[in-house]
């Protein structure tokens, strides 16, 4: 399974780095200290409501596959053209996208996704063990 596994998590890694260089150049571009300071309280923000969006689907379950969690958050469909949308706008908008504040919108799609990945990778097993969910394999 690590074999699947392996390759997509490393994707969504890179992509929570290229969404955090993109995140730096907003901050470092921004027109105040309170805009960036916003930017990143709401970036934050998104990424639990993601995380708790993802893991309440699975709260009433009590046995799952021992790998949902991590496919439902790395390898959901939805998701991911939905961040594939946020690339796509980022690169090919560049005279439709001019002020702060529309500049921000694909980054927040790219670095809700790609964050909530890794975390919903990172934090599935201490979420299974806290809410007493069984691995069925």
């Amino acid at each position: 399974m690590g074999l699947i596994i392996g390759p997509v998590f490393l994707f969504w890694i890179a992509m929570a780095v290229y969404s955090s260089i993109i995140g730096y150049k907003l901050l470092s571009s921004s027109p105040s200290l309170l805009s960036s300071c916003i930017l990143a309280l709401v970036s934050f923000f998104l990424v639990g409501c993601y995380l708790l969006y993802g893991f309440s689907t699975f709260k009433s379950h009590k046995t799952i596959g021992a790998f949902e969690i991590i496919f439902y958050f790395t390898a959901n469909k939805y998701t991911f053209f939905i961040f594939i949308l946020g690339i796509l706008t980022q690169w090919f908008s560049g005279n439709i996208l001019n002020t702060y504040i529309l500049k921000t919108i694909p980054f927040l799609v790219m670095n809700t996704i790609s964050l909530g990945a890794v975390s919903g990778v990172v934090f599935s097993e201490s979420f299974m063990d806290k809410f007493n969910i069984k691995r069925r394999y």
